[in-house]
């Protein structure tokens, strides 16, 4: 796609923009074809969208030349994995939108979903039944058939008055309407009669009782004429606004059982980790705690994250309660490995039993907890600090105004910090005015440095540690910002 359509904001170019425009609408790739008859079909847009994308992946490849575009097969039968977020990618529909249109497809049947590992994740998988779509198609084009053929009356059902069979062209059934009308010009011209040939009407007038009998019998025949098309549609788009939208009641889960509350009461209690009721987190969570007890649960098949020698190994509360501890101490405790607790914050019982703490190693979290006591960060190799009063200085500083704590696993970066800024205003003293006033002291140089990042912070910049110790931060913020407090000239940058 082009950068934008107008040069800047002053472009008032209406025709060279809309003519990029015009390219990259030609050009572009990014779009979703649907069948509507797959809308129809499930009555809802949505669910009607994601069906059309399964059956695209489930037609032939024309660049394998093969009968299907899948290739994931699962006791014999093929399966399409996708994420909540590739399904996003492809067609648009958000986590919301997703989960409740694969709902109405498995309510009528068209799919079945399971979940297997895909790419070392768990991933939901979705099987079509063809039977089932198929009949339904099938079923859908012959109630479409039956109520869109027209049938044409006998012509005594129709009640034109003195008209012969070769003149029922002055009848006009419009396509959106009912109203049979009639041409008053062809009914007066030569094509319904001619000038000799006189009705039996024309010679004995019906009388007024008589007429209203006709006039009654061409309004119901009238009103019989069959609907058009686009009358049939909007009929059938009525009915389908009146009908009640479909309720899909939320799925209740079953509660865990006594004897295995306290594994999850100590979860909760050690960790932080609480559950919002009876969530499919919450049932997974005791049902992988009930099958790690009764030793089910590690295996080849069911954890290949989990070192081998565990397989069948089964929990107690006690082992249970010392792991745990462990990991709270990992994810609570500032000075313990890993520094970034973000991953761990929301882990529940089941990923700690399954999930492996890094790539690189075959034991899950729980595994790993359970053979070795969390690491303190204090262990990390430190960088030689020359003046250790200072760099102390700078914590304390930080932490009063900016709520950093570098006093942990990241005294390193202090360190470097504190070295960057001491040579910053020593290679500048000489050029800085009024050095000896402002800047001589070094809790001056820390505050200095704290109002430089509290004046980028205001513009909207995102602040992160590495500001402390980035280069940029040295040769062209802090100048700029001496600059700004009128401390340096602009020439001493």
């Amino acid at each position: 796609m082009v950068d934008t359509f107008f040069e800047n904001e002053n472009d008032v170019d209406e025709n060279k923009a809309w003519g990029k425009f015009l390219n990259w609408e030609e050009k572009s790739r990014a779009v979703l074809v649907v069948k509507k008859e797959y809308i129809d079909l499930v009555q809802d847009l949505n669910a009607g969208i994601l069906l059309s994308q399964i059956v695209y992946w489930l037609l032939p490849s024309k660049k394998t030349h093969t009968d299907t575009k899948l290739r994931i097969s699962k006791n014999g039968e093929l399966w399409l994995a996708k994420t909540r977020f590739e399904w996003w990618d492809e067609i648009r529909l958000s986590e919301y939108q997703y989960d409740k249109a694969i709902g109405i497809l498995k309510n009528l049947g068209f799919v079945e979903t399971k979940v297997f590992k895909f790419k070392g994740d768990p991933t939901t998988h979705i099987k079509v039944n063809k039977t089932a779509l198929l009949k339904k198609l099938d079923e859908d084009k012959s109630q479409v058939a039956d109520n869109s053929g027209y049938q044409e009356k006998p012509n005594n059902e129709i009640g034109e008055i003195g008209i012969s069979n070769s003149d029922k062209k002055v009848f006009h059934t419009t396509e959106t309407t009912t109203e049979t009308t009639i041409n008053s010009r062809e009914l007066n011209s030569s094509n319904c009669f001619s000038e000799n040939q006189k009705t039996d009407e024309e010679f004995n007038p019906p009388s007024n009782n008589e007429q209203n009998n006709n006039n009654e019998q061409n309004k119901v025949n009238i009103s019989d004429t069959p609907p058009s098309k686009a009358q049939q549609l909007r009929q059938m788009a009525n009915e389908f606004k009146s009908k009640p939208k479909t309720k899909f009641p939320r799925k209740v889960y079953e509660q865990c059982p006594d004897i295995y509350q306290p594994y999850l009461d100590v979860f909760s209690e050690l960790t932080g980790r609480q559950f919002r009721g009876f969530t499919k987190a919450y049932h997974d969570s005791w049902n992988n705690i009930k099958l790690a007890v009764q030793g089910k649960l590690f295996s080849d098949r069911n954890t290949p994250s989990v070192d081998s020698k565990y397989y069948g190994y089964t929990i107690n509360l006690d082992t249970w309660t010392m792991a745990v501890k462990n990991f709270a101490t990992r994810r609570n405790n500032p000075d313990y490995f890993p520094k970034n607790k973000t991953p761990i914050k929301n882990i529940t019982p089941s990923t700690f039993l399954y999930n492996a703490q890094s790539p690189a190693q075959e034991k899950s979290y729980f595994i790993t907890c359970l053979e070795s006591k969390p690491g303190s960060l204090s262990n990390v190799a430190q960088i030689k600090d020359k003046t250790p009063e200072l760099t102390d200085k700078l914590i304390l500083i930080l932490k009063q105004r900016l709520d950093l704590d570098l006093g942990n696993g990241d005294r390193n970066i202090a360190i470097q910090c504190s070295n960057k800024l001491s040579n910053f205003f020593e290679t500048r003293k000489s050029k800085i005015l009024l050095y000896d006033a402002h800047y001589s002291m070094w809790s001056n140089k820390i505050n200095f440095l704290v109002d430089m990042l509290d004046n980028n912070l205001s513009k909207g910049i995102k602040f992160q540690k590495q500001y402390l110790v980035n280069d940029l931060t040295y040769t062209k913020f802090l100048p700029e910002y001496l600059q700004h407090v009128g401390s340096l000239p602009t020439v001493y940058r």
